[in-house]
């Protein structure tokens, strides 16, 4: 057993037992996971998206955080 995990089902058929393949892009951050249920052969996709970052003026700032650049 795995600490703090819950054991998944089918959400079709309720049995719990699956194949997992992994089909990979040109690009790694598009990995896609497929689960297929071995019952009843339904699929689910787990497919991680890429990360948003989000740079905002901070409370009373009048700058945000910028590339610093050399002056020669």
């Amino acid at each position: 057993m795995i600490e703090n995990a819950q054991r998944q089902a089918c959400g079709n058929c309720g049995k719990g037992d699956f194949a997992v393949y992994i089909t990979r892009s040109a690009i790694k951050a598009y990995t896609k996971y497929i689960v297929e249920c071995l019952n009843c052969k339904s699929t689910t996709i787990i497919q991680p998206m890429p990360a948003k970052l989000e740079a905002v003026f901070g409370e009373g700032s009048e700058g945000i955080l910028c590339t610093l650049s050399t002056i020669e």
